[in-house]
């Protein structure tokens, strides 16, 4: 596999390891050129996730009580070289742990609880790296669904509020475009629009080629300021079952 990128001045190489050599990447600059080793890959070989390497979970537990959505660890599963991310529409009253659950906002929402159980009507999955980077080039292969209300994305999180890249989020029904965005503190992610317009960075990409139902390659190279870790997820808002 060969890639090539360009961002600006720089042209952006990623080789796989010949004879056993491990993949690294080379960056073209103006007045140097820079090598980068792997440091995480995962081609999701065998039938169990890496649990050294990855949460099938959001780590602050993935409860969305306004929405009745739950990121349960058992919809991320792997085989045969395929991480499947899954969704699902349900009726279930589920216990979640105390640290899990806002009881501010159980009472603001009035949501009912049964035996001090909660009502979920929408389980999704998520895969989120143990290790966070500071910079460097992020890569996935991915099928995107087709249909309304799925909303898969791959992004890089900074562990703390309004930090986040957002490589893609697609949706379903947009078959030839995709949502790209930055989120970060203090107005940082905001852009003039003409030289007058202030307006959020976030924008829709348009392609020549659908990209659901489809194999495609995402990629991120840059230094964000910050550490972050890799994030993808699948999610849907009142869709029945991806695999």
């Amino acid at each position: 596999m060969h890639w090539a990128w360009l961002f600006s001045f720089m042209l952006v190489f990623v080789l796989n390891g010949v004879n056993g050599q491990a993949p690294f990447i080379l960056a073209l600059l103006e007045d140097k050129i820079v090598k980068g080793e792997a440091e995480l890959m995962d081609d999701f070989t065998g039938n169990t996730i890496n649990q050294e390497l990855w949460y099938n979970y959001y780590p602050w537990g993935g409860l969305s009580l306004d929405a009745k959505t739950y990121t349960d660890p058992t919809m991320a599963t792997q085989k045969a070289g395929i991480l499947e991310l899954k969704v699902d529409t349900v009726t279930q009253w589920r216990n979640f742990p105390d640290w899990m659950v806002n009881q501010e906002q159980v009472e603001r929402l009035r949501l009912q609880r049964e035996d001090k159980k909660l009502e979920i009507k929408r389980l999704t999955s998520a895969l989120w790296s143990r290790e966070t980077f500071k910079y460097g080039y992020f890569e996935c292969r991915c099928w995107l669904p087709k249909g309304q209300g799925y909303w898969p994305a791959f992004w890089l999180y900074g562990g703390k509020p309004n930090e986040e890249i957002d490589i893609i989020e697609a949706k379903g029904e947009r078959d030839r475009s995709y949502h790209v965005d930055v989120h970060c503190p203090n107005r940082c992610d905001r852009v003039r629009k003409w030289g007058v317009f202030d307006q959020p960075f976030g924008h829709w990409v348009k392609t020549k080629e659908k990209i659901t139902e489809t194999w495609i390659t995402l990629a991120d190279y840059g230094p964000p300021k910050g550490c972050f870790s890799i994030t993808t997820i699948s999610s849907s808002r009142g869709m029945k079952r991806i695999s």
